[in-house]
């Protein structure tokens, strides 16, 4: 796999506040090499497909060992909802018990990268499987 950074340390980025001064914000980490997305859906009488950006499509594994991971935040009342037909490029939304909202909802997925692979299709980074690798040696100090 490669690496682009690897720390003990945290990682993060500064923004400036209303007085001007950097703030720190800090990156999520997880055990996985994974990409996410936001979004925005309506549901249109108790249903939504959500189309995901092909850009992120074209580099997430989604298959049966690979799941996308969908999360859903109503915006208004109805029944509830599930999630359904998840591949690497969307998802349906459905309100539960045969609802006929048309209510708003935010959504967030989690997938695994793909691998990288040359044009032969050889796996020349390994990322879908990685959970917990061991991470680099530190550099040896020079003298």
């Amino acid at each position: 796999m490669d690496y682009g950074i690897v720390s003990n340390a945290v990682k993060s980025t500064v923004v400036e506040d209303e007085n001007g001064r950097g703030r720190a914000m800090f990156c999520p980490e997880a055990p996985e090499v994974l990409f996410q997305d936001y979004g925005e859906g309506q549901l249109q009488n108790g249903f939504a497909h959500i189309t995901l950006d092909p850009l992120l499509t074209r580099n997430v594994r989604v298959d049966e060992t690979h799941h996308l991971k969908v999360f859903i935040q109503l915006n208004g009342d109805c029944r509830g909802v599930f999630v359904s037909n998840r591949t690497g490029s969307g998802f349906d939304v459905k309100e539960l018990q045969e609802g006929a909202s048309n209510v708003s909802f935010t959504w967030q997925i989690v997938a695994a990268r793909a691998d990288r692979k040359d044009i032969t299709g050889k796996v020349t980074s390994e990322y879908s499987s990685v959970r917990f690798p061991i991470a680099p040696d530190p550099p040896t100090p020079q003298r």
